[in-house]
């Protein structure tokens, strides 16, 4: 079986970059949901954010253009819906979407209305 050491036939999906892999040594990472192993001198398409920044010295952009467009590009902070849950005894905790307590003490109805809006940036 014949082993592909460059990319010739892959496409490149949106958003992904070409990358170069430098030294010696095999290096595993998860690209769109596949667990690849990269070999020493392989070329290979990822997104910017499979890279782990620990490996961009050995992981290296072919174009380093492409990737700062990329990057400048993608949005680092997802949108998140925040809403103020009641817990009994006029006490309220803000949520995010996600479910993350956003306030450290119990807050009154009043205060955790004027969080919400804070943070929803109205």
């Amino acid at each position: 079986m014949k082993r592909a050491n460059n990319i010739k036939d892959e496409k490149p999906k949106e958003g992904q970059v070409k990358f170069h892999k430098q030294g010696g040594g095999a290096f595993a990472v998860t690209i769109d949901g596949r667990r690849k192993i990269i070999k020493p001198g392989q070329t290979f398409y990822a997104h910017p954010d499979e890279i782990p920044a620990a490996f961009r010295d050995v992981i290296v952009p072919v174009d380093k253009s492409k990737l700062k467009a990329v990057e400048e590009g993608v949005s680092n902070a997802p949108d998140l819906d925040y809403s103020a849950k009641h817990h009994g005894g006029g006490k309220y905790a803000v949520y995010n979407s996600n479910g993350d307590r956003q306030n450290d003490d119990w807050l009154s109805k009043d205060e955790a209305k004027a969080l919400v809006e804070s943070l929803k940036g109205t």
